[in-house]
C-alpha cells in the first residue's frame, strides 16, 4: 500500500490539480475561470452520481421490461389455459345434456344409476371449475391494471405482481391437478356411456330374436288353430251329410211301404173283379201288367236304397280310417315318452282305445245295421282322437330353453365333483348366459325357492301325475300356486346351489319318479314336425 501511495497521489494531482483555467468564449469575449480542486471533485462526484444514476435506471427499464414480458407470457398461457378449460367445460356440459337426454331401453336401465351419479358428480366438480375460471380471470385483470400503472410505482406493481403471479403459479398448478382429474373422470364416464351403449344394443338384438321367435311360435299357433278349425268343419259336413242321407233313407222306405200298400190293394181289387166278372179279363190282365211294372219299380227303388246305404257305409269306413290313423298316430307320440296312453287316457277319463267285434262280411250284412254300426264307431274313434288331442296338450314335450345343448343326459355318470359314479335324475342344458326358462307346458307353480342342491329351483305340476323342476337358476319370474301357460317365462338360467357353471338342470317326474327328459323332447320333435 505505501508502495501505491506516491502514484496514487501524483495521479489525483495530475486529474485535480490545485487550479484548473476554463476559458469560455461567448460573443467573440473570452474568459477565463478558475476552478479550485474542490469544484473539481465536486463536479466529478456530481457526474459520476448521474452516470450512476443513468445505468441504474436503464438497467431497472430493460430488468422490469423482462419481468413484463414474462408476466406477459404468463398471462397469455393462463389465457389460453383459461380458454381451454373453457372449451372443455362446453364440452363436458354437451356431454352432461346427451347424458340427461339419453332414454335407455328397459334392459339396459340398470346403468342409468351409476351414470347419473357420475354425472352428478361431474356437475358439481364443472361448477367449482367455473369458480376457479371466474377468479383466474380476475387475477389477469388486477395484473394487466398493475401492469399499466404508471413508472414512479413500478416498485409496488414489481412487489403486487410478484405476489400474484406466485399466486397465480399455485392456483394454474392446482388447475392442472384438477383439470387431470376432471379429464379422468370424463374418460371413465364416456368409457361407462360406451358400454352401455353397446349393453344395450345387444339387449335390442336379444330382444329381435325373441320377438322373431315369439312371432314364429305364434304363426304356428295360429296355423294349428286354422288346421282345427278345418277339420272340425270337416267333421260337422260330414255329419249333415250323413243326417241328409239318413232323411232320404227314411222317405225311401216310406215310400216303398206306400208302394207295397198300394200292390196288395190292386191284388185284392184283382182278385174280387176276377171272381165278379170274367168279362174283365181284358182290363184284369192289364192291371196285372201294371202290377208287374209297380213291382219292377219297387225293386229298382229298393235296389237303390241298398246302394245309397253302402255308398255311405264307406264313407263312414273311410273316415273311421282316417281317425284311426291320427289316434294311432297321437299314441306313437305318447308312447315315445314311455307312457301308457291307455293309462293316461283313464287319468283324464277319455273313452277306451280298444276295438273288435266279430267279423261280418260288407256283401251278408244288412245295409242299416252297418251303416249304425259305423255310426257309433266313428263317433268313438272321435272321442278317441280328442282324449289323446287334450293328452298331449298337457304333456311337456318341448324343451325348456329355445336354444340348447345337451352336457349331461340322464342316468348314470361321474359326479362332477367327487368322480364317483352316481344317478343323474335329470338332463343338463347350456345355451346362452341368463337364457330365458320357459314352461314346456301348462301347469300350476307348486315350489319356489333355494333347494339344496338345485339352487334355485321352480317345480310344476302338469297334472296327470307329471311334474317338471328347473334348478340352478339366476332369476325366478314365477310364484307358488301361480298358474302358468305354455312357454311362459319361469326365469332366467344360472348357476346357483351345486353347479360348476351356468346351465339348467331339467327334470321330469311321472308319479314322483324321474324320467328321462330325452324321451319327451323326441316325441315333442315327432309330433310337432308331422
Amino acid at each position: 500500500m505505501r508502495r501505491w501511495a506516491p502514484r496514487l497521489a501524483r495521479e489525483w494531482s495530475r486529474v485535480f490539480p490545485e487550479k484548473r483555467e476554463l476559458i469560455i468564449r461567448t460573443d467573440g469575449h473570452v474568459r477565463y475561470v478558475c476552478a479550485p480542486r474542490v469544484w473539481q471533485v465536486a463536479a466529478a462526484g456530481t457526474l459520476m452520481l448521474a452516470a450512476g444514476w443513468g445505468a441504474i435506471a436503464t438497467y431497472g427499464f430493460v430488468y422490469n421490461a423482462g419481468r413484463t414480458q414474462a408476466q406477459a407470457r404468463i398471462i397469455d398461457g393462463a389465457t389460453s389455459t383459461i380458454a381451454a378449460l373453457r372449451d372443455e367445460r362446453a364440452q363436458l356440459q354437451t356431454a352432461l345434456d346427451e347424458l340427461a337426454g339419453a332414454k335407455l331401453t328397459q334392459p339396459a336401465r340398470a346403468w342409468d344409476d351409476s351414470v347419473f351419479d357420475g354425472r352428478d358428480d361431474l356437475v358439481v366438480r364443472v361448477a367449482a371449475l367455473g369458480g376457479e375460471l371466474d377468479q383466474l380471470f380476475e387475477v389477469r385483470r388486477e395484473l394487466e391494471r398493475a401492469l399499466n400503472h404508471a413508472p414512479g410505482a413500478e416498485t409496488f406493481a414489481e412487489s403486487a405482481t410478484s405476489r400474484k403471479v406466485a399466486a397465480l403459479a399455485a392456483r394454474e398448478r392446482e388447475h392442472v391437478s384438477l383439470e387431470a382429474a376432471l379429464r379422468a373422470e370424463v374418460r371413465s364416464l364416456k368409457t361407462e356411456v360406451s358400454h352401455a351403449a353397446t349393453t344395450r344394443a345387444l339387449i335390442e338384438e336379444e330382444r329381435a330374436a325373441l320377438s322373431d321367435k315369439v312371432a314364429l311360435l305364434q304363426q304356428q299357433s295360429v296355423e294349428q288353430v286354422a288346421l282345427r278349425r278345418s277339420a272340425r268343419t270337416k267333421v260337422r259336413r260330414l255329419e249333415t251329410e250323413l243326417a241328409s242321407l239318413k232323411e232320404e233313407q227314411l222317405e225311401l222306405e216310406t215310400e216303398r211301404g206306400v208302394l207295397a200298400g198300394r200292390v196288395d190293394s190292386l191284388g185284392t181289387m184283382l182278385a174280387s173283379l176276377g171272381k165278379a166278372n170274367r168279362s174283365l179279363l181284358a182290363s184284369l190282365d192289364e192291371r196285372v201288367r201294371e202290377r208287374d211294372d209297380l213291382s219292377t219299380e219297387v225293386a229298382r227303388l229298393n235296389d237303390r236304397l241298398i246302394k245309397l246305404q253302402r255308398d255311405q257305409v264307406g264313407v263312414l269306413a273311410r273316415l273311421d280310417a282316417r281317425a284311426s290313423d291320427s289316434v294311432e298316430t297321437m299314441q306313437r307320440i305318447v308312447g315315445m315318452t314311455g307312457l301308457d296312453p291307455q293309462k293316461m287316457l283313464d287319468r283324464i277319463g277319455a273313452p277306451p282305445l280298444g276295438r273288435g267285434g266279430p267279423f261280418v262280411e260288407l256283401a251278408s250284412a244288412e245295409p242299416a245295421s252297418l251303416l249304425e254300426s259305423q255310426i257309433d264307431e266313428l263317433d268313438a274313434r272321435v272321442e278317441q282322437w280328442r282324449g289323446l288331442r287334450d293328452l298331449i296338450e298337457r304333456l311337456p314335450l318341448t324343451a325348456p330353453l329355445d336354444g340348447y345343448q345337451v352336457t349331461s343326459p340322464f342316468g348314470s355318470r361321474k359326479d362332477p365333483f367327487s368322480g364317483r359314479l352316481a344317478m343323474h335324475d335329470g338332463a343338463d342344458f347350456i345355451g346362452k348366459s341368463r337364457a330365458l326358462i320357459l314352461a314346456p307346458a301348462p301347469g300350476k307353480v307348486t315350489f319356489v325357492g333355494f333347494n339344496g342342491g338345485y339352487g334355485k329351483m321352480v317345480e310344476v305340476d302338469h297334472g296327470l301325475g307329471i311334474r317338471t323342476r328347473y334348478g340352478h337358476m339366476n332369476k325366478i319370474y314365477v310364484k307358488r300356486g301361480q298358474e302358468v301357460d305354455f312357454r311362459q317365462r319361469l326365469g332366467q338360467m344360472g348357476n346357483t346351489g351345486r353347479s360348476t357353471a351356468e346351465h339348467l338342470h331339467y327334470e321330469i317326474l311321472v308319479d314322483g319318479m324321474p324320467v328321462d327328459p330325452e324321451a319327451f323332447l323326441r316325441a315333442g320333435v315327432f309330433a310337432f314336425s308331422g
